[in-house]
């Protein structure tokens, strides 16, 4: 017990009951020399040196002088002169499309019209839906056959009974001519009639106008096979173009006609 007593009244700051603030504050009353020494502030409460409030002072005044004086750097004025002209593109002249055979480019364009408007009932690979009722393209003599009819049954549809390649079908076929161009449905034709083993021939843009011309002056009802017979079974009028013939890549017409 006594060695305890002593150790206590030893390490007198180990008991307890004793607040040291409080301690120190009535030293600091007491001495006006404790007073005076630098008090212990919890940290990120410390003053800030008045050197370094100065020195960025100092840094702020110069930073905007500089500024001040170099502000046209920044102006669309200074950077921009009068009779101001790029430096030449390291790309020796503009990008030319050459032209190509047609019988390429009218598949190629012709496609993404099939895509968009025949593929979800005709299948892309042309060979129909014989179960639902809706015929092949692929061997099919209305399709290797007279364009007129083709061209009517493309811009007008087609109600009632038909056959293709021996077999019989009796569906109701919408019109597919909204949105359709001359040269929308000169290439939709032309690959219709050259792809999955079609042997028909190229159909240009003037023919496909020559069909636009009679889809608009006959009407609007779908066709039937009774009327494509009698009034369609022929080829639309207008020029031949060779496939290997070479045209323009944006507006289909032969290079030779473009270049005049």
């Amino acid at each position: 017990m006594s060695d305890q007593s002593s150790s206590s009244e030893l390490r007198p700051d180990l008991n307890e009951s004793i607040n040291v603030a409080v301690a120190h504050q009535s030293i600091q009353e007491a001495t006006p020399a404790a007073g005076r020494e630098k008090r212990l502030l919890e940290n990120g409460m410390e003053p800030v040196s008045l050197w370094l409030i100065l020195a960025s002072a100092i840094v702020v005044l110069v930073g905007g002088a500089v500024m001040g004086q170099g502000g046209a750097f920044f102006a669309y004025k200074e950077v921009m002169k009068d009779g101001y002209m790029r430096s030449p593109s390291y790309v020796q002249g503009e990008v030319v499309l050459l032209p190509a055979p047609a019988l390429d480019l009218f598949r190629k364009e012709g496609l993404k019209h099939f895509g968009s408007k025949c593929s979800g009932c005709h299948q892309p690979s042309g060979a129909g839906q014989p179960g639902n009722g809706i015929p092949p393209l692929a061997g099919s003599e209305w399709v290797n056959g007279n364009t007129d009819m083709l061209a009517q049954i493309v811009l007008h549809g087609l109600k009632g009974p038909i056959t293709v390649a021996g077999a019989s079908y009796n569906n109701n076929m919408p019109a597919m001519g909204e949105g359709l161009g001359r040269k929308e449905l000169a290439t939709l034709l032309t690959y219709i009639r050259s792809e999955w083993g079609n042997t028909g021939s190229l159909v240009t843009m003037e023919m496909a106008e020559n069909a636009l011309e009679i889809a608009k002056a006959r009407g609007s009802d779908q066709v039937t096979v009774e009327e494509l017979k009698k009034n369609h079974d022929k080829m639309l009028d207008g020029a031949n173009l060779a496939p290997d013939t070479l045209v323009d890549p944006i507006t289909l017409e032969p290079a030779d006609a473009a270049a005049e």
